[in-house]
Parts: C-alpha cells; structure tokens; sequence
C-alpha cells in the first residue's frame, strides 16, 4: 500500500484483513467499510462497541456446541422474527459461532450465513455442521475492539455503488472478488458489476488494489502491481502505480 494514505474505503466487508491491516499501518486513516450483509456489519459495531459481551456470549455458546446444538441455533435464531429479541451481542455471537463452526462450501471457502427463503429455491442452502470445536480468538477480538475505537472508521450496511459517492481523489479502495461473492450470493452477473465498480472508482481518481481473480482480469484499468510471496498476484489502477512510486 502506498506509504501515505488519508483515506480508505472497503464495499464488501467480511473478514476485514485488508482493513485491520491497513488500520495499523496507518493510524491517522480515515476508513469507511461497508457491508452488504448487515449481520456482518453488526459484528463488527458489536466489537468495537461491546467486544466483553460478545466474548460472554460465544463462551456460552461454544460450552453448549454440538451438531443438534448448532441446528438448533441455525434454524431458530436465524429467523429474523426471532433475531429481532436478541441483543445485539447475542446476534453478533450467534452469527460468529455459526459461520466458525459450519461446514466448508464446495470452493472450500465459508458460507453464507443467511436465513434460507422458502420461496426462493436459488437461496442460499441451510449451513451444515462442519466443527466439533468453537474457534474463538478473544484476544485478537480485544485487539480489533482497541484498533476500532482508536481510528476513524465508519461502519455502514450499504450497496456497493452507494460507496462511490464517498470516495476521494487517491483514497485506496480494496476490493477483493472472492468476499464480493461471499457478501452477496451472486455469481452471473458479478464479474459486470464489480468492473463497472473499478472503472466508476478509477473514474473518481481512487487507488483501487484487488487481488489478480477472473472477475475483475477483464478490467483494463487495472494492471499487476506486485506478486507476493503467497503467489497472491495483486492489481492496481494507475492512481495506485504512481502513489506507490512515490
């Protein structure tokens, strides 16, 4: 990333290790990271609001974990009539304990947490037990709690092209493919949006960073700028190549 940088905005929030890395690179950034999934974005207000809470919650959650257990969780608290009386921690907890503990999609990668529509038979499949063991990292959750409340970070559940109208000349904008399907579930029509997205942010003058995956290859506003160790190729507007030659 470019040795200075004010501002940096994220339109598919999930993991966030992007931001949380660029968080403590840069104390004095001020970050916009939106999600399209709220429940996602209430974790993260959660711990940086009440990270204690969550953390009773999960251990509460983890100390009662097995199979029926987990369908339990997955088929009552999801409903959104009954998400609705639950604190936001208990949410949040629910959420984290599911999505840490439920079986792999076929691409090997996490599922959506999402409640299933009935009436829709492309939604989102129900996620299968996956853990006999509860992941819980309560220190790095307490680290992120203090980096969060420490920065200037704006936590918002909105669409992708809504992000735009924030964005500054030479803010960073990172935008990875793979948490972009994750966050919304689609799969057709992604590739065009997401180089529709890149071309309207480079429009802006954004430094725009994703890694090197077939739904954005296509855009010709981004070139390769650095192939790390991790054999993870990584992309850059024009905006980025000349911040980086600084």
């Amino acid at each position: 990333m470019p040795a200075e940088l004010d501002g940096y905005a994220e339109p598919f929030l999930d993991g966030g290790a992007t931001a949380i890395a660029v968080l403590s690179a840069h104390p004095e950034v001020s970050a916009t990271l939106a999600g399209q999934n709220a429940a996602v974005v209430e974790v993260w207000q959660v711990v940086r609001d009440d990270v204690e809470a969550l953390v009773r919650a999960l251990r509460w959650l983890a100390e009662r974990h097995s199979p029926a257990f987990f369908a339990g969780v997955r088929d009552r608290d999801l409903d959104p009539v009954a998400a609705v009386s639950l604190a936001p921690a208990d949410r949040a907890a629910r959420y984290v304990y599911l999505r840490g503990t439920a079986r792999p999609d076929a691409r090997g990668a996490q599922p959506r947490v999402v409640t299933p529509d009935p009436a829709d038979p492309d939604d989102a499949p129900p996620v299968e037990y996956g853990r006999d063991a509860v992941p819980i990292d309560e220190t790095g959750l307490r680290m992120l709690a203090r980096l969060l409340a420490d920065r200037d970070v704006t936590l918002v559940t909105k669409p992708a092209f809504e992000l735009l109208g924030d964005l500054r000349e030479d803010d960073l904008l990172w935008l990875d493919p793979a948490e972009a399907r994750v966050a919304t579930g689609a799969e057709g029509r992604l590739g065009r949006e997401l180089r529709s997205l890149v071309g309207s942010a480079v429009a802006r003058g954004a430094a725009v960073l994703a890694p090197a995956h077939p739904l954005v290859e296509a855009s010709r506003e981004l070139a390769v700028v650095a192939e790390p160790a991790d054999d993870v190729t990584l992309l850059g507007s024009a905006a980025l190549r000349r911040a980086l030659q600084r």
